[in-house]
C-alpha cells in the first residue's frame, strides 16, 4: 500500500480533500505557508514517523489561491510573527524576480512551483542525511480550486542558491 506524508499550509484545509482524491494511506504535516522545517527536532520527528509507517512518497502541497501567494502589499500588516513576515516577505521577492524576467508576472503556478519545488530540495537534503530510510520519492502538487484537482509542480522551475563572497 502507498503511503504519502504531505507538507500542507493549515490555511489550505486540503486534508479531506486529499483523502477523497487519493486512495492511499496518508499523513498530514501542517505549517504555514508550507514553510519549510527548520527545527531539527520536529526533523527528527517526522523522520521516525516516515520509518515507523514505512512511508514511501512525500509531498509539498500548496493550493493556486493560498492565502500567503496572494498577498500583495505591507507585509507587516498581516503578521506580527517574525517567520511569517520572513515568508511572505521571500515571497514578495520572489514575486518581484520573476515579473523582471519578461512580461508582468501573472501566472501564481511559476511561483508556488518555485517555492514547491525550493521545499523539496531543502528536505531532500535533509533526508539524504538518513540512508536508513530506504527509496522514499518526493515531489510537489498544487490544487488547483477551481477544478477540484491536483497537477504536478513545474520540476523545470529550479531553486537555486547563490552564494556570493564580498
Amino acid at each position: 500500500m502507498t503511503k504519502c506524508l504531505y507538507f500542507l499550509c493549515p490555511t489550505d484545509f486540503l486534508e479531506s480533500t486529499i483523502d477523497r482524491l487519493t486512495i492511499s494511506k496518508n499523513y498530514f504535516y501542517s505549517s504555514l505557508g508550507n514553510f519549510p522545517l527548520t527545527d531539527l527536532n520536529q526533523a527528527s520527528e517526522l523522520i521516525h514517523l516516515i520509518k515507523g509507517q514505512q512511508i514511501n512518497r512525500i509531498y509539498f502541497v500548496l493550493s493556486d489561491n493560498n492565502r500567503f501567494f496572494t498577498i500583495k502589499s505591507d507585509v507587516k500588516r498581516y503578521s506580527t510573527n517574525s517567520s511569517v513576515i520572513s515568508l511572505l516577505d521571500s515571497i514578495s521577492k520572489q514575486r518581484n524576480k520573476l515579473s523582471n524576467i519578461g512580461q508582468p508576472f501573472n501566472d501564481k503556478h511559476i511561483l508556488l512551483s518555485y517555492y514547491l519545488n525550493k521545499n523539496v530540495l531543502q528536505f531532500s537534503r535533509l533526508l539524504a542525511n538518513f540512508q536508513t530510510l530506504g527509496v522514499v520519492e518526493i515531489g510537489a502538487k498544487i490544487y488547483l480550486c477551481e477544478e477540484n484537482r491536483f497537477i504536478d509542480s513545474m520540476s523545470e522551475i529550479v531553486y537555486t542558491e547563490v552564494v556570493s563572497s564580498n
